[in-house]
């Protein structure tokens, strides 16, 4: 883990020292976006230019499971092919970094 937690267990991520997005500033959570973005768990949802976070748009499977192997600093573990549709994913490699920590 990166980040140090608070006595709740809440991980203290940092504050934000920029606007990452163009797209969520009518979120309430717009302050929480920056802050997975500074921490380096958010990249945007439009690359190469990632100026947007999408913030209305479900989340799919791959991208939770990178947000979750970025968060939790995991280390690459040999490749498993029980996610067979993820050829062509891009985020296919975080994808089974998270299948196999788990």
């Amino acid at each position: 883990m990166r980040w140090p937690r608070s006595s709740t267990g809440r991980w203290i991520l940092p504050d934000p020292e920029e606007d990452h997005f163009d797209d969520d500033s009518e979120s309430v959570f717009e302050g929480d976006i920056n802050s997975i973005a500074e921490a380096g768990i958010s990249y945007g949802c439009n690359p190469p230019d990632n100026t947007w976070f999408c913030p209305n748009t479900d989340v799919l499977r791959q991208e939770m499971a990178s947000f979750l192997v970025r968060g939790y600093d995991l280390e690459p573990v040999s490749s498993s092919d029980r996610f067979t549709e993820m050829t062509a994913v891009s985020m296919s490699p975080t994808s089974r970094r998270w299948q196999l920590q788990g």
